[in-house]
Parts: structure tokens; sequence; C-alpha cells
């Protein structure tokens, strides 16, 4: 089976970061549905409340929004990610 370096032409980091972005959008897809299967509805906003928390994302913190209509949160691929759902 041909790696991804063999498919298409870019570096071992590049690959790599494609790599890492794809079984990250992977797990976000696994448990969405198994959110959904969950009946879970709503999530709580959490952050690690550190110097590398966004002032957006910080201003969050603690506030619970519904699945279906989460924040718009620029390149953060899911509310689930920074989330804690309930």
């Amino acid at each position: 089976m041909a790696g991804l370096r063999d498919l298409v032409d870019v570096s071992r980091n590049c690959a790599a970061t494609i790599v890492r972005n794809e079984l990250g959008n992977a797990s976000v897809y696994a448990q969405r549905k198994g959110q959904r299967q969950a009946g879970v509805t709503h999530y709580i906003w959490l952050t690690a409340q550190d110097f590398r928390v966004r002032d957006a994302r910080r201003a969050r913190h603690g506030k619970t929004f519904a699945c279906n209509d989460p924040p718009q949160m620029g390149t953060l691929a899911s509310p689930f990610s920074a989330g804690v759902m309930r």
C-alpha cells in the first residue's frame, strides 16, 4: 500500500500534518455521532484558562451552547474539542 508521500509530492512534515489533521477529523466525526446517539444536545465550553487561550474563547468559558447552534469559532474544527458535553 502506498504511503501519502508516494501519492502526492509533499514533505515529510507536511505529510505528517495532513495525517494528524485527518485523524483528528475522523475522531471528531466519531465523537459527534456518539454524542447524537446518546442524546447530547448542549455542551459547556471550557478552556485551559492560561496564556495560550484566545480572548474570544476565554469569553466563552463556562457558557452553555446548543450542539446544533455553536458559536462562530474561526478555525477550530469542532466545539466538542473545546468543550465538555453534558
